[in-house]
Formats: C-alpha cells, structure tokens, sequence
C-alpha cells in the first residue's frame, strides 16, 4: 500500500515541505491570491485505505514534531486559510473527526498560533456523509463543524447546511457570539485582501 498524500505530496521530508509552504504564501498572496494550507493536522505517513474516515493512530508528540512543521512555516509566512481534514486524529480526539474536534482546532490556534480562517474538506460527500454524521454529536457535520471552530465549510449541499446552521442559530445550539465572531474574521480578511472595501 502507498501512503494517502503520496500523489498529491512535495515531499516525505517535512523540512523541505516547510520551505516551500513558507515560501507560496508570501509569493502568491502578495499577487492576492489567498492561499490554503491543508490538510491539518496531517496525513503524515497515513496508508491509503478505503476506511471512512481515516483513523490517524500515531502518537501526538510525532504529529506535533513532524506534522506541524509545514504547516507553523505557512502560518508565520502569513498563509490566510488552513483546511481541517476529515480524519480521526486518535491522539487528539477519539470523537470526532478533525475538522469537527474542537480540540484539532485549539492546536490549530494555541500551538501553531493561526488567526486566520479555517475552512473544513467537504462535509457532505454522499459516500461518507453517514460515517462523519457519526462523529457530530447528534448533530449534522455542518452545526458540528461550526462548533468546532470553523469560520468556513465546504459543503455541496448549501441549501441543507444554511438550514441547518440557521436552525442552530435560531435554537440556541450556536450562540450569537460565535457567529459574530467568524464574521468579524471573515470580514477581516475580505477588508485585508481587498475584497471588501
């Protein structure tokens, strides 16, 4: 078997993969084209599988050593966006996939020290939307995912995640607060790159 990123992978060294991460943002956003860092915490060396989701079993000191590393040089080098990935990072939370884990997302901001926005993978892939819905709660992936501490969600159903998100909201599920809050980040950085004036 072969690792799942091999294809899509710079390279298996994380100091090389820093290097060009620190290098894209600081090239391409100063061009304004924003870009996203992903998929954090890491695949790592994780073996292709057709288990849905992905279990991530290594231990968090590795992930924190190896994993990180492109990702902290993409952050300080000012890259706008990080992408949370749909694996179970076992280390971290054994209930939830990362882009639904309030903790990955406490790593994302606290350790790595990232302000901007985060977005999730997609959500609501008709093949998997029953194994994430697994790991939410009770909820739908898309009100989980807000909760966790994504200020984006990549979904192909918008329809469905607006009504959801908006019955969070108007239910009490998601307070006030945390939609005030990705707005502000979000308008922030539309302000910050010129798309809003």
């Amino acid at each position: 078997s072969y690792h799942i990123m091999y294809s899509r992978s710079l390279s298996s060294d994380p100091q090389v993969t820093s290097t060009y991460s620190e290098y894209v943002p600081k090239f391409n956003q100063a061009k304004g084209v924003s870009v996203v860092l992903k998929h954090f915490p890491g695949y790592g060396t994780l073996n292709d599988t057709e288990d849905v989701p992905v279990i991530d079993n290594r231990d968090a000191a590795s992930i924190r050593a190896k994993d990180y590393l492109p990702f902290k040089a993409g952050v300080d080098a000012g890259a706008h966006f990080v992408m949370v990935s749909n694996v179970v990072v076992e280390a971290f939370d054994t209930a939830h996939t990362a882009a639904l884990s309030p903790t990955v997302h406490r790593e994302l901001r606290d350790n790595i020290g990232f302000t901007g926005l985060i977005i999730t993978d997609v959500l609501d892939d008709p093949d998997k939307y029953d194994a994430f819905s697994t790991y939410s709660d009770g909820k739908t992936p898309y009100v989980a995912a807000v909760l966790a501490g994504n200020d984006m969600i990549l979904v192909e159903d918008y329809g469905a995640a607006y009504s959801a998100i908006l019955l969070a909201v108007s239910d009490g599920t998601i307070a006030p607060a945390i939609v005030q809050q990705v707005c502000t980040r979000i308008f922030a950085y539309k302000y910050a790159t010129g798309l809003m004036k």
